[in-house]
Protein backbone atom coordinates (compact mmCIF):
# COMPACT_ATOMS: atom_id res chain seq x y z
CA UNK A 1 0.00 0.00 0.00
CA UNK A 2 1.32 3.44 -0.86
CA UNK A 3 0.31 6.23 1.50
CA UNK A 4 0.69 9.78 0.22
CA UNK A 5 1.18 11.67 3.47
CA UNK A 6 3.73 14.35 2.55
CA UNK A 7 1.28 16.97 1.27
CA UNK A 8 -0.51 17.31 4.64
CA UNK A 9 1.27 19.15 7.47
CA UNK A 10 -0.46 16.89 10.05
CA UNK A 11 0.82 13.66 8.51
CA UNK A 12 4.04 14.81 6.89
CA UNK A 13 6.30 13.39 9.63
CA UNK A 14 4.05 10.56 10.81
CA UNK A 15 1.05 9.34 8.79
CA UNK A 16 -0.45 7.90 12.01
CA UNK A 17 -1.28 11.47 13.10
CA UNK A 18 -4.43 11.01 11.08
CA UNK A 19 -6.27 13.95 9.52
CA UNK A 20 -9.98 13.09 9.57
CA UNK A 21 -10.98 16.13 7.50
CA UNK A 22 -8.71 15.23 4.56
CA UNK A 23 -7.52 11.61 4.81
CA UNK A 24 -4.29 10.62 3.08
CA UNK A 25 -4.58 9.15 -0.39
CA UNK A 26 -3.78 5.40 -0.31
CA UNK A 27 -3.39 3.00 -3.22
CA UNK A 28 -2.18 -0.59 -3.73
CA UNK A 29 1.48 -0.63 -4.72
CA UNK A 30 3.78 -3.27 -6.23
CA UNK A 31 7.47 -3.09 -5.44
CA UNK A 32 10.05 -3.87 -8.12
CA UNK A 33 10.50 -7.66 -8.33
CA UNK A 34 14.18 -7.58 -7.32
CA UNK A 35 13.40 -5.52 -4.20
CA UNK A 36 10.49 -7.79 -3.29
CA UNK A 37 12.78 -10.84 -3.54
CA UNK A 38 15.38 -9.18 -1.29
CA UNK A 39 12.74 -8.33 1.30
CA UNK A 40 11.37 -11.88 1.22
CA UNK A 41 14.90 -13.25 1.70
CA UNK A 42 15.44 -10.87 4.62
CA UNK A 43 12.15 -11.92 6.25
CA UNK A 44 13.06 -15.60 5.92
CA UNK A 45 16.55 -14.97 7.30
CA UNK A 46 15.18 -13.36 10.46
CA UNK A 47 12.50 -16.05 10.83
CA UNK A 48 9.34 -14.12 10.00
CA UNK A 49 6.47 -15.66 8.02
CA UNK A 50 4.46 -12.44 7.93
CA UNK A 51 5.10 -8.82 8.71
CA UNK A 52 4.95 -5.23 7.63
CA UNK A 53 7.88 -3.25 6.31
CA UNK A 54 7.87 0.53 6.06
CA UNK A 55 9.76 2.02 3.17
CA UNK A 56 10.17 5.45 1.67
CA UNK A 57 10.40 6.14 -2.04
CA UNK A 58 12.48 9.22 -2.83
CA UNK A 59 11.99 11.75 -5.58
CA UNK A 60 15.25 10.37 -7.03
CA UNK A 61 13.66 6.92 -7.40
CA UNK A 62 15.43 5.27 -4.46
CA UNK A 63 13.80 3.07 -1.82
CA UNK A 64 14.71 3.49 1.84
CA UNK A 65 14.10 0.79 4.46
Amino acid sequence: MAIFSQQDHKTQLDFRKYNKETPNYRVPYNLPVDLEKKLNKFMMKIGLDTGSIDMLYSKDGDYYF
